[in-house]
Order: structure tokens, then sequence, then C-alpha cells
């Protein structure tokens, strides 16, 4: 089986997380979201 040919759901929903597929028009929301959580991703990457 060819792995990248997997068909996948656009949204996956559980209580706590939603993810969602890029689409254009989200990297305005994805650079604030990147940008909001930054000093706490690095704090974890040390």
């Amino acid at each position: 089986m060819n792995k990248v040919l997997i068909d996948l759901p656009e949204r996956i929903e559980t209580p706590l997380l939603i993810l969602k597929a890029p689409k254009a028009g989200f990297g305005q929301h994805l650079h604030q979201a990147i940008s909001d959580g930054y000093e706490n991703y690095v704090r974890w990457l040390n």
C-alpha cells in the first residue's frame, strides 16, 4: 500500500483538540497561533 495515498479526514476532533487540514487563507491564523505559543514551545525544547 502506498501510504501517500491514504485518505484522511479534513477535520479530527477530540474533547481537547481540533486538527484541521491546512487550506488557503489559514496562514494568518497559523502565524498568530505559533507566535502566541512560541515562548512555551521553546521552553520545552531545552
